[in-house]
């Protein structure tokens, strides 16, 4: 397993802190003693796994497509400089990084969450790091551009996430036929006391192809 100790994750450590902050102290004789005497104890703290990515678009960059903010003609219309790369497109890439960090087993029994701070585009070149978190057992995981503006970050782990406990399992799992009656979703409207329906469906190779060229 690579470990790589980024000048970012340093002054994170330090300083809780992101590097932007603290550059200035970088040419600190007394910075420089710091991590001296303390950069095994850091070593201890973390493992730090790091690739890099160029970004793409991977759907026809056509604004006739399902979602069009994902063609440059509608994202330009709403003021942004190109195509946004998709959310999963984008969350796909850190696979590989975290595949390094907690291996094959993640795909089986691996759990993630994680939030979208910017946009992406084509020709981005994203820095993709997996980071240990002290004490626990599941990484954080940050992408950042080539302008150090962070893009998404979160964390993934192998078991079951603590928030497990947060949702309760539904009286019935047989499955049903899909209702006509759907109503709007509202959070102040929804009834909390009801189950969800366990939805029926036929999913296979070909849905999924379908699925992510068209409905992502």
């Amino acid at each position: 397993m690579q470990t790589i100790l980024s000048e970012d994750m340093l002054c994170t450590l330090l300083y809780g802190r992101d590097r932007s902050d603290v550059l200035m102290l970088s040419s600190c004789d007394g910075f420089k003693s710091f991590l001296r005497v303390n950069i095994k104890r850091i070593y201890k703290l973390t493992r730090v796994i790091e690739n890099k990515f160029e970004a793409y678009l991977d759907n026809d960059d056509s604004p006739d497509i399902s979602n069009p903010i994902h063609s440059t003609e509608i994202a330009q219309a709403y003021g942004f400089k190109g195509p946004l790369v998709g959310g999963a497109t984008v969350w796909g890439w850190s696979v590989d990084t975290i595949l390094e960090a907690l291996g094959p087993k993640w795909l089986e029994k691996g759990w993630s969450e994680f939030s979208f701070r910017r946009p992406t585009f084509p020709g981005d070149v994203l820095r993709i790091t997996a980071s240990e978190v002290p004490g626990r057992k599941d990484w954080a995981i940050k992408m950042t551009n080539q302008f150090n503006e962070v893009c998404l970050e979160g964390n993934v782990g192998i078991g079951q996430h603590d928030r497990i406990k947060q949702f309760l399992r539904p009286r019935s799992m047989v499955p049903l036929p899909e209702s006509t009656d759907k109503p709007n979703l509202i959070l102040s409207e929804c009834d909390v006391s009801k189950d969800w329906r366990p939805a029926k469906t036929d999913f296979n190779k070909e849905v999924a192809a379908e699925l992510k060229a068209h409905k992502q």
